[in-house]
């Protein structure tokens, strides 16, 4: 993504990096969130999103106003999820 921004932050093995798309505006702005598991036993993983989503993808969990991305991620695997920020 031209013009991102990136935060990554490691844990026992699961590692997560996120990268926003750069800020136009109002325009929407797409996010890309990779979780590694370098572990030998699958992980459950939950990222908070403090953002409403266009569209809102399922499997997307609310709490209040944030929602909660719950993923399962294999053993020695990754997973990769696009997301688009709403913006009014």
């Amino acid at each position: 993504m031209s013009g991102s921004t990136s935060i990554s932050a490691p844990s026992n093995g699961v590692r997560y990096k996120v990268v926003a798309g750069a800020a136009k505006g109002r325009a929407p702005r797409d996010w890309e969130v990779t979780v590694t598991n370098d572990r030998d036993t699958p992980a459950e993983v939950e990222l908070l999103i403090p953002f409403a989503l266009d569209p809102e993808p399922g499997g997307i969990e609310r709490r209040g106003a944030n929602r909660v991305w719950r993923v399962r991620v294999a053993a020695n695997s990754s997973r990769v999820e696009r997301f688009r920020e709403k913006r009014d």
